[in-house]
């Protein structure tokens, strides 16, 4: 029978390292390890799936985020820069998002959403293809006209 390095030293006998009870205690532990592998494995694989759906859903809203747009024409002296977010497999159109200067010296930012169908709307997503070359977020409107 395989000994542990330590008894071989000493030269205990096997009847010996029995007495001490070690041999039940090696398989009381190989028990409890066995027992806890599945169960380590089980909380590893839902971390990754946990860690998998983290990404999915980090990748936008569930829903559009222009719920009402504006269908009448903003002054561009008014807007600062926008956003274009083509259509996406929750929204069905895409979304002209304009983030307006500030009024009387504020600091709060106000968005609204233009209507992609309006003219305004048209123009924009055109100057967008057309100049947005580096592919950012946003876009100055000083560089649409």
């Amino acid at each position: 029978m395989c000994m542990p390095a330590l008894f071989r030293r000493n030269h205990l006998q096997e009847t010996e390292v029995s007495s001490y009870g070690l041999q039940p205690l090696l398989r009381y532990t190989s028990k409890l390890v066995m027992a806890f592998l599945p169960r380590a494995f089980l909380l590893l694989l839902l971390a990754v799936v946990c860690i998998q759906l983290s990404g999915v859903l980090a990748d936008g809203p569930d829903r559009c985020w222009c719920l009402n747009s504006l269908k009448k024409h903003v002054p561009r002296e008014d807007i600062e820069e926008f956003s274009i977010f083509p259509r996406r497999s929750h929204c069905d159109s895409a979304e002209i998002i304009l983030t307006l200067k500030p009024v009387n010296n504020s600091s709060e930012v106000i968005q609204r959403c233009l209507s992609p169908d309006t003219k305004q709307g048209i123009n924009l997503q055109l100057c967008w293809n057309r100049k947005n070359i580096n592919k950012t977020s946003t876009f100055k409107m000083s560089n649409c006209f």
